[in-house]
């Protein structure tokens, strides 16, 4: 799957720039590059282990969402990290010469919320797993919740507490009681 490959490239992408001898970096920016390592080490770990039980028991929309996360969460960190020490690298290595290692200093900031996300998947990931072996009592029976829009019946993908909070904000913006329920559990 792309998500998978897209872990593998981080992994690789942050260790080459651990272990590069020509590139070091300034505190705290080590530090944070082995924890977005072990992060995505862990999470690689996760999914290795529970892939076919989550496509077992999961819808496919769910599969693809949950993987396509993955994947642009990863996918963005490594684009991250290698802009900005692309960037300082060039222009380091220029004002430098050839001889002396470069020091980095990525934008932290922006590291770090992306290594965030990365985390914040993975706990929606181990949310998911949970759920899978300890299903509410309310999906016992079977409930389906979807959404009419005119004749067409869609099936609603994701948490019903997404739907709450998209009601709530609904009465928030239109006003108490102007909520038509569109939520079917047939």
């Amino acid at each position: 799957m792309a998500y998978y490959a897209a872990l593998v490239s981080l992994k690789l992408t942050i260790k080459r720039l651990l272990e590069s001898p020509k590139v070091s970096f300034l505190s705290p920016c080590p530090k944070i590059l082995e924890f977005a390592y072990k992060e995505v080490s862990s999470l690689q770990q996760v999914l290795q282990r529970l892939e076919q039980k989550l496509l077992k028991n999961s819808t496919r929309e769910e599969v693809n969402a949950l993987t396509e996360q993955i994947r642009d969460a990863a996918c963005k960190l490594e684009d991250s990290l290698e802009f900005h020490v692309s960037d300082q690298f060039f222009s380091q290595s220029e004002s430098l010469g050839g001889g002396c290692p470069v020091i980095l200093s990525p934008d932290t900031e922006e590291v770090k919320l992306r290594i965030n996300y990365i985390t914040e998947t993975m706990e929606n990931l181990d949310k998911t797993i949970q759920e899978l072996r300890n299903p509410l009592p309310e999906e016992d029976g079977v409930f389906s919740p979807s959404i009419h829009f005119g004749r067409e019946k869609s099936k609603l993908v994701g948490n019903i507490i997404l739907v709450e909070r998209s009601q709530d904000e609904y009465l928030r913006v239109t006003g108490e009681g102007s909520l038509i329920s569109f939520i079917d559990s047939s």
